[in-house]
């Protein structure tokens, strides 16, 4: 205590030292502390980061239950899918048919059609053959004849109920040939091995070009109607043109402006016609017998 006493000076000099020297372990240890906690964040995060990379993740048994539940709605809807497919309202069945009778209901149809048209006055094109146009005047393929009259079965009712709404025109019907599929030579089969026929599951489809004009209550009762078919009919592209397409004039001179309590009101919008283009394709789903062939 005498050498403090007797060196003041010194003695105050070692203790602003032994302060400072405090101060900066206090320091050193705060920063190693924030350190240390920092690296073991960021260790435990590249090692989360690593791992996720490494495996799956596991789905956890509410995402489980979810998934379970979906593809089990899936299966029912796709089970209702197909026994609606199979119902017989779906589709237009193939029926045996001969071509000359095919030709001869073709241009009944064709007469008929015309006849109705005249009569409620609609316009029809001038060559209208319901789109089969190469079978005025040649018979088609024997093997051919059962589709072309199912499709012309379906055009005739889609055509006929056309013209009861009744639509103002039927601009055009046009039908595009499905590519004919080259015969295959078939080899003989052997005695030895028993061979049975190959399923034939292969979808019909064929697509037709509709044009109509018709007034918009008259396109909207058409459209809606399309999806009412006994036919499998898919719409596979629409288009609409206003036959009109100029806007009426602000000011019709047809109305008398000097009439200041007019007795009736003029329309000027809606009561346009509408021109639609329709491209539907007809599909026919051959059912097929699954079953081995009994051994006797």
């Amino acid at each position: 205590m005498n050498w403090f006493k007797e060196n003041p000076i010194l003695s105050a000099i070692l203790l602003v030292c032994f302060g400072i020297t405090i101060a900066i372990a206090y320091f050193a240890s705060e920063a190693y502390t924030a350190f240390s906690a920092a690296r073991e964040s960021l260790d435990s995060q590249v090692n989360s980061f690593s791992s996720l990379q490494k495996k799956s993740p596991y789905p956890t048994d509410k995402n489980l239950k979810i998934i379970s539940e979906g593809k089990k709605k899936y299966a029912e809807a796709l089970e209702e899918l197909k026994a609606r497919m199979r119902m017989p309202k779906m589709e237009t069945p193939l029926e045996p048919i001969t071509p000359q009778v095919f030709q001869d209901k073709l241009r009944e149809g064709v007469n008929s059609l015309r006849a109705t048209a005249q009569k409620n006055n609609i316009k029809l094109p001038e060559k209208f053959f319901f789109g089969f146009d190469e079978y005025q005047s040649q018979l088609p393929a024997p093997e051919a004849a059962s589709a072309l009259n199912r499709d012309f079965n379906v055009l005739q009712k889609l055509l006929i109920s056309l013209l009861s709404l009744p639509v103002e025109a039927i601009n055009s019907l046009e039908r595009e040939a499905p590519p004919v599929a080259t015969p295959t030579p078939t080899p003989a089969p052997k005695k030895s091995v028993e061979t049975t026929p190959p399923l034939k599951t292969q979808i019909l489809k064929t697509t037709f070009k509709l044009s109509f004009t018709a007034s918009q209550d008259k396109t909207r009762a058409a459209i809606n109607m399309i999806p009412k078919s006994d036919a499998f009919l898919i719409i596979r592209s629409l288009t609409m043109e206003n036959t009109k397409p100029t806007a009426p004039a602000k000011k019709d001179p047809a109305i008398p402006s000097k009439d200041k309590n007019p007795t009736s009101l003029q329309v000027l919008l809606g009561n346009e016609s509408v021109k639609t283009d329709l491209s539907l394709e007809i599909i026919d789903f051959p059912t097929t017998d699954t079953e081995p062939p009994n051994k006797q």
